[in-house]
């Protein structure tokens, strides 16, 4: 123990605090300089003093995790230790360029360019893509985890929640950040990989719109906008196509989300895709023979709800339990999984080294993100008695309930389309044309059949025009 401690005091001893750069409910960010190499790192103390064993447990996970990722668009680990039992030190490369919720604020209401988005999420995609190959969640993907180097490049940080999964890829722990939390989680079922993809697309929408695409006053207000997962229009002055790659990844059921890796083969990220030389081939587009229906990956079924000792749905439970949320995150770790299960890093590999292989078939045509949109579905809100039920009854029940088209989000889409298209002929001055569009909606309403047709030319109409 003692030879441990003068280990710790000795690496501590080759750093010197500058200053405290974040705080959290467990512990603080410290910017400090390396006296030998002259360069500044990040450490991250974790306090362990008081904390329950799981909480300590989940400490180690972290650093242990830390010392195993190698990727270009993760923060880079440089060295780990315990100090005298009373806290984990973890030192990570520090980031320049803060991160990505300071960058949204500092642009002060001036939308980023959509090849900057571009850039950002092929970056973060990749550092995803890598984590979920190595059967990695991370669990609190948000922009203030997302930190950029002094050339705007991505960093995804904070593993403080991360969690190595098991063969069948899911997890039920309730822990994150509200705000980006996905619906299955709300919902009380069990999530895999694609609840990093809600967190993903919520970024996303945040960095492009500068606000968050879900908000309330109170809780239980959050809670309603997510699971009914009603997103508000992304700024008109992005691409169509990017905003229904953003979209895609915030769909209710999670089996209609893309991977990582279906999303780096989109058509539209190529050109930006193709000015990574060390990129793995498999995110060039695919061209499928079929017109087969969107598969999830092994393990992204939903699974039985939990219910609570009262009977209620997972949904009300949880207003509950997150109330007091908000107050314990922060942009440093949050190590408060109840369901850790820490003796799988021992099979972890040593070093998780290369670009991960993605192995799911995708459509490379510019119109399979908008086919899925139409064919997206919403997970079931209504949490039934399931006691008399068997499991196998239960999973089939759901799997129907999975296959219900969602009106409420193709009229969404249908509004923010009419929306672009109004905003486009009134700039032009097109004010025949503009009463034409809103000629259904008067007295004279024709069918929605109708209505729909002439909506479809006209877009068409003005994206040759455009072209």
């Amino acid at each position: 123990m003692e030879s441990v401690n003068r280990e710790a005091k000795s690496k501590m001893e080759d750093y010197e605090v500058i200053e405290q750069i974040g705080r959290g409910a467990f512990g603080a960010a410290l910017l400090v300089h390396h006296k030998i190499e002259k360069k500044k790192y990040v450490l991250k103390k974790i306090r362990l003093a008081k904390e329950t064993v799981k909480f300590q447990r989940t400490a180690h996970q972290e650093m242990n995790l830390m010392a195993k990722l190698n990727n270009p668009h993760i923060v880079q680990y440089k060295d780990a230790w315990v100090e005298k039992d009373s806290s984990v030190c973890i030192v990570t490369s520090y980031c320049e360029g803060g991160d990505m919720t300071k960058m949204v604020k500092k642009a002060r209401g001036t939308f980023f360019p959509e090849e900057k988005l571009c850039k950002w999420m092929i970056q973060l995609l990749i550092a995803l893509d890598y984590l979920h190959s190595n059967r990695i969640l991370h669990r609190d993907i948000k922009c203030s985890n997302i930190f950029l180097t002094r050339g705007h490049d991505i960093r995804l940080g904070d593993f403080g929640l991360a969690k190595l999964l098991t063969k069948d890829g899911l997890t039920s722990s309730v822990v994150g950040t509200p705000n980006y939390m996905c619906p299955e989680l709300l919902a009380d079922l069990p999530y895999g990989y694609k609840s990093d993809i809600w967190s993903l697309g919520c970024c996303m929408f945040e960095i492009a719109a500068h606000q968050p695409p879900f908000r309330a006053s109170d809780m239980a207000g959050l809670v309603n906008r997510i699971t009914k997962s009603t997103v508000s229009p992304i700024p008109t002055v992005y691409s169509t196509t990017l905003k229904q790659l953003i979209r895609s990844m915030l769909r209710k059921n999670p089996e209609h989300r893309p991977t990582a890796a279906e999303l780096l083969r989109h058509p539209h990220l190529q050109p930006y895709i193709a000015q990574y030389h060390n990129l793995s081939p498999v995110f060039v587009p695919i061209k499928s023979t079929k017109n087969s229906k969107h598969k999830a990956p092994q393990g992204q079924l939903s699974g039985k709800p939990k219910l609570g000792k009262d009977g209620k749905s997972g949904k009300e439970n949880l207003v509950k339990q997150m109330q007091g949320f908000n107050s314990r995150t922060s942009s440093s770790s949050t190590l408060t999984d109840q369901h850790e299960d820490t003796e799988q890093l021992a099979h972890t590999p040593q070093k998780i080294d290369g670009e991960s292989e993605a192995g799911a078939k995708v459509n490379d045509q510019q119109s399979s993100m908008r086919a899925e949109n139409v064919h997206s579905s919403n997970l079931s809100q209504e949490v039934g008695e399931t006691s008399s039920i068997s499991m196998q009854n239960f999973l089939h029940i759901s799997k129907l309930r999975m296959k219900l088209d969602t009106a409420s989000q193709e009229r969404a889409d249908a509004l923010e389309s009419l929306l672009e298209l109004c905003a486009k002929l009134l700039k032009r001055e097109r004010i025949e044309e503009l009463a034409g569009v809103l000629k259904p909606f008067g007295e004279e309403a024709v069918s929605s059949r109708e209505t729909a047709i002439w909506l479809t030319k006209g877009l068409l109409n003005i994206q040759k025009q455009g072209a």
